[in-house]
């Protein structure tokens, strides 16, 4: 089943044509839900979701958050970059953070897994070979993020107005994103030192996607082939991942 707080009783496909079902939204209901399911996901506002999961948590059931609420393992961290109390701290040690290609081993046995946001989950997965294999140097990281409009939200806002974001490209949160964090806390444990990078996202008038470029200094000299080499033997074996060869291009 699906739930939904601002379309219940509506079919999916009357809020979203190009999904074809019969779903029906129903209003949330967490006895309903614990009762008829096994594994949820929850997909609610950030401080909203924590409430929530910990009531499915403690029903036994596996939980997948899509909110920021048990990304970052620090909740003192979590309430500075989100302004909000985290009511569920003693949950955070329980939460496995949901990129399968880094915590495969960690997801299959968790009972709550923290799905990443949309820009680290590319920046994690871009420096995890060159990091974990000391390729790099720690400082002086930079990430240029492009994402579509659709990384902005349903919400009508004057930057994702049409006049405003077509034909142009315009940076966003520059003193500081969200998923800042979370990206310095998954990198400072690959390389096993505290890690602070030099993040900027921009809009880009496309409607959905992610590209990050990401600027680091190399600790030896080394050939694009044996940097290629890394990516592959890091996610062979990885079916979400696809490392291209030197000189092709997404």
């Amino acid at each position: 089943s699906i739930t939904s707080k601002s379309f219940a009783g509506k079919k999916i496909s009357d809020v979203y044509p190009n999904l074809d079902t019969d779903l029906v939204c129903d209003e949330i209901d967490v006895d309903r839900i614990s009762s008829e399911s096994i594994l949820v996901f929850v997909a609610l506002p950030h401080s909203v979701s924590m409430e929530v999961v910990a009531k499915l948590y403690s029903r036994g059931k596996k939980v997948i958050d899509l909110s920021a609420d048990f990304r970052i393992t620090n909740p003192s961290v979590y309430e500075k970059w989100y302004e909000t109390a985290h009511t569920q701290k003693e949950l955070l040690k329980e939460a496995a953070y949901g990129l399968p290609e880094i915590y495969g081993d960690e997801i299959r046995k968790a009972s709550l897994v923290a799905n990443p946001g949309c820009y680290p989950t590319s920046v994690i997965l871009a420096l995890a070979p060159l990091l974990e294999n000391e390729l790099i140097e720690e400082e002086g990281i930079i990430i240029d993020a492009k994402s579509g409009v659709s990384g902005a939200g349903r919400k009508l806002t004057l930057n994702a107005h049409y006049p405003e974001i077509n034909e142009s490209l315009h940076p966003y949160a520059v003193e500081g994103h969200r998923h800042t964090p979370e990206m310095e806390q998954e990198l400072s444990k690959m390389a096993r030192k505290k890690i602070n990078i030099t993040f900027v996202p921009h809009l880009v008038p496309i409607n959905r996607g992610i590209i990050s470029t990401c600027y680091a200094t190399l600790k030896a000299s080394l050939k694009k082939a044996d940097i290629f080499g890394f990516y592959k033997d890091s996610y062979d074996d990885a079916p979400f991942v696809q490392v291209l060869s030197p000189g092709e291009f997404p």
